[in-house]
């Protein structure tokens, strides 16, 4: 095999933790390293420097524009090939021969690399349960994966474009990437949640920039709607997804991300209106039988939600979010243990899957096993995804087992965190009487709406806890002409 050389070009900020593997991951095959800082705090230079001493390092200030910084990379590789990776990624072992090829063939100008990022959360549109035999994919329960131009010839013909999300094509439109097999183990979803929120908001602003540059690009709304769902800003990503398909009506992803922004609005109708539109074009699409069921559970439709979770194990295969939604049904039909089983089999697949834990909390909740309820409550408010919830269920327990300073605090936390209701109002009520914090059990108290309360239990409940107020303003008025 002939010995082309290869030039490695990342560009970087604050990578300290990641970029050392990945340089290390593919120095059997570069000649050189050319690392395009923008901005680092940490030692990530310094490490560059521990792993490759002859790599070039080029300080710049950030441009705003990630296709800039790219290209920037690319103007100082003086190898025949360039190789791009970002700092949170590396290439197995077992791939560095591939690529070797390719270069060495040189049948093709540009390749496009499987970008694999790992990802807990399963609920994702793509996601793939893990059976990947390399090391770099040990302990990640699933990805998606993306392929990206990432692997081409050194020329001033081949440029990134795009200030966020770049891509890299040729300047004559007929020359277009081979896909290789080749794998990128991305491992950015691994990152700490405060950085992962700072790129999030980074992108975010570029996302604005690039749909302004280029207003009739469907893929940069769509980005852009993708951004701003991730940050929790729903009635602006369905904006955005709804210039994407006034753009392009079939769009199936922009159809698919608008059914979950829907089902995060609580907008179910909408949600099966925007599934129906994907499966008139794609009648098998795998995403919408993973996420139908959901919407299906919402709207109580219990009979249909079987039937499609029947299809969607089909179609799919044994997908954790279909055996929590399996779960979810089970609950709703009073098969307490079924519905364990369903979120035993979720978890051995992804031990991560928030709502397994959760439902499986709830199970034992409803069987009355509260120290198993309790493990499983405690695990799911460790995700973000349930991490309210749980809290609210673990405040339950805490009610049921008398201990009331604990019960108020978690039903407190879940007050600050989401809009109160009843309910939760009612139980903060009974946990402030009980440990003794008058004021508070008043307070609580007086924002009830007890007509709303059609459960006896919760009737009953609501006219005790009145009823202990009016005793302790009794109590405090006499105690005060006491004093007096």
């Amino acid at each position: 095999m002939n010995n082309v050389e290869i030039s490695l070009c990342i560009i970087a900020r604050d990578e300290s933790d990641c970029i050392a593997k990945c340089i290390q991951s593919v120095l059997p095959i570069v000649s050189e390293v050319i690392v395009v800082d923008t901005g680092s705090v940490d030692n990530t230079k310094d490490i560059v420097l521990s792993v490759y001493p002859e790599a070039k390092i080029i300080s710049i200030p950030w441009p705003n524009d990630f296709a800039k910084a790219r290209n920037i990379s690319l103007s100082y590789a003086t190898c025949p090939w360039i190789l791009v990776l970002d700092a949170d990624e590396v290439i197995a072992k077992s791939d560095l021969k591939a690529i070797k090829l390719l270069v060495a063939q040189d049948r093709h100008p540009m390749y496009m690399l499987i970008q694999t990022t790992y990802q807990d959360a399963s609920a994702i549109i793509d996601w793939e349960p893990n059976h990947l035999n390399e090391p770099e994919s040990y302990g990640y329960p699933g990805y998606f994966e993306s392929a990206l131009t990432r692997l081409f010839k050194r020329s001033t013909d081949i440029q990134f474009h795009g200030v966020v999300h770049e891509h890299a094509t040729h300047r004559l439109d007929h020359i277009q990437p081979i896909k290789a097999h080749v794998r990128i183990h991305h491992y950015g979803k691994y990152i700490s949640h405060a950085r992962n929120q700072k790129k999030e908001e980074r992108y975010l602003n570029l996302g604005y920039i690039k749909c302004d540059q280029d207003p009739k690009n469907m893929m940069a709304h769509y980005e852009l709607a993708v951004q701003l769902w991730s940050l929790g800003y729903l009635d602006k990503a369905m904006e955005k997804i709804k210039h994407c398909l006034h753009i392009n009506p079939n769009y199936i992803n922009a159809l698919l991300a608008g059914a979950n922004i829907a089902i995060k609005q609580y907008q179910y109708a909408d949600a099966l209106s925007y599934f129906m539109r994907v499966l008139d074009i794609d009648s098998s699409n795998k995403n919408v039988y993973q996420y139908l069921p959901s919407v299906l559970l919402e709207m109580n439709d219990l009979a249909l939600a079987g039937k499609v979770l029947k299809q969607a194990f089909q179609i799919c295969g044994q997908l954790p979010p279909l055996l929590v939604n399996q779960a979810v049904l089970c609950l709703r039909k009073n098969r307490f243990f079924d519905a364990i089983m369903y979120c035993n089999d979720a978890l051995k697949i992804n031990s991560n899957e928030a709502l397994a834990h959760f439902n499986m909390g709830l199970a034992y909740f409803h069987i009355d096993d509260m120290i198993a309820a309790k493990a499983a409550f405690i695990k799911s408010e460790s995700y973000m995804e349930t991490e309210i919830m749980a809290a609210r269920k673990l405040g339950e327990i805490a009610l049921k087992e008398y201990d009331w300073e604990m019960a108020l605090t978690k039903l407190e936390y879940v007050m600050q965190k989401k809009e109160m209701d009843d309910d939760l109002l009612l139980h903060c009520t009974i946990a402030s009487i009980k440990s003794n914090k008058n004021d508070k059990a008043i307070q609580y108290c007086q924002q009830i709406n007890g007509a709303l309360f059609t459960n006896k239990q919760q009737h009953d409940a609501y006219q005790w806890c009145q009823q202990q107020l009016i005793e302790l303003k009794e109590q405090s008025h006499d105690r005060t002409n006491e004093i007096s």
